[in-house]
């Protein structure tokens, strides 16, 4: 829901506006504070101030959009993750391993935006006009999920997904993703 129909129906729609916290939101420090059409950004200035004293990380969203700001960017990544295992270039567990032992422990330190600055505008920019007209750019979920979802694999909840969860561990693999946020946050 956007917070700008919420406010709508407020009394003080300019003192209104979201702070979407991040799961696990007792570890994850990123909070995104959204303004909507109506609300003040003194309002989410002050909401930031007071996150950033609980220890959060507070991003300020400044339009009030689906998915805010983190959500944009990870559909991005779900979208040509699953366009890869899609088109065969390789399987879940792949895809898998290249993000989490590749890019996901540079992010933490060393946001995309810092990777562009740091291997150049320039050689950014000729690496995007040779991959962008290769990679997914659809408007609507793949095809793949319609898949799954006729088979009634819902993921982890049912049992199967992209993977087999009958022979993976979730509470493992939570326990494994907690410890590892434990100890990002103690190094950054």
């Amino acid at each position: 829901m956007r917070i700008t129909d919420i406010s709508s129906k407020t009394k003080h729609p300019e003192r209104t506006l979201t702070a979407h916290f991040w799961l696990p939101a007792t570890l994850i420090p990123l909070v995104e504070i959204v303004i909507g059409d109506n609300s003040s950004p003194a309002v989410a200035e002050k909401v930031k101030k007071m996150l950033i004293s609980w220890g959060k990380a507070p991003v300020i969203v400044k339009k009030d959009l689906p998915g805010q700001l983190a959500n944009r960017i990870l559909q991005a990544v779900i979208r040509e993750a699953v366009n890869i295992v899609e088109i065969g270039l390789a399987s879940p567990e792949d895809v898998d391993t290249a993000i989490k032992m590749g890019m996901a422990l540079r992010f933490p330190v060393w946001g995309p935006l810092e990777h562009v600055d740091a291997a150049g505008v320039d050689l950014c920019c000729s690496v995007q006009n040779t991959v962008l007209p290769e990679i997914s750019n659809r408007t609507d979920a793949s095809l793949l999920f319609e898949k799954l979802l006729k088979e009634g694999h819902r993921g982890y909840r049912s049992g199967k997904g992209f993977y087999d969860w009958s022979k993976k561990d979730m509470n493992s693999l939570i326990k494994k993703r907690n410890e590892f946020i434990v100890h990002a946050l103690k190094k950054i």
